[in-house]
């Protein structure tokens, strides 16, 4: 009886453990975007952005939102303005991290809410946007290239192009079809009186 009431206990607390995993760090040490994020935590005094760790800043019953997520969006908007970015107050550089914090947190919402709804996309939507993207480029190589160059993978890019057609498809389903606003609507509101 004893043994089976530890094996029970154990079970369970194996299940438990297996809802909210803390990823494992996004950068490896030896990567540039370690040490950006590395020195960017040491010098704002952000030890949040340590790359070493993985921080959850959302939680909700459905999803978190941990630092490694918004590091790749960081990473690409700040990486390039290194000379400015130490002179920054730091209560701008707070709002920013912020602003992506809840950006990520949008985004994970509406894309859980449209898997609630099974709204997926097929795979030739994405390549379809995935083959403009190249031709805009000057071909599959040169765009291929231009992302690696930015710190992002070809899957990355597919990832996100999938994500924001989830999105945009939960968006036309959900909110936009039932936002019905007539022209007559819009001049009425636009005449009151302020």
């Amino acid at each position: 009886m004893r043994t089976r009431l530890m094996i029970m206990l154990s079970f369970i607390i194996l299940i438990s453990s297996c809802g909210n995993k803390v990823p494992s760090p996004r950068y490896a040490p030896e990567s540039k975007e370690y040490t950006f994020f590395k020195t960017l935590a040491d010098t704002m005094d952000m030890p949040i952005l340590n790359p070493a760790e993985s921080n959850e800043l959302v939680r909700t019953k459905k999803f978190s939102v941990w630092t490694s997520d918004i590091m790749p969006a960081l990473y690409l908007a700040l990486s390039q303005q290194t000379h400015n970015l130490y002179n920054q107050e730091r209560s701008q550089f707070l709002a920013f991290i912020h602003q992506a914090i809840k950006q990520e947190g949008e985004k994970r919402l509406l894309l859980t809410e449209a898997a609630d709804l099974n709204i997926k996309v097929d795979e030739d939507s994405v390549k379809s946007i995935l083959n403009n993207y190249y031709s805009n480029s000057g071909g599959e190589e040169q765009f291929i290239k231009n992302m690696t160059t930015q710190g992002y993978t070809v899957e990355q890019v597919n990832k996100d192009i999938r994500e924001n057609l989830i999105i945009q498809k939960y968006l036309n389903e959900m909110i936009y079809k039932n936002a019905d606003i007539s022209e007559t609507d819009i001049i009425k509101t636009y005449e009151e009186p302020k």
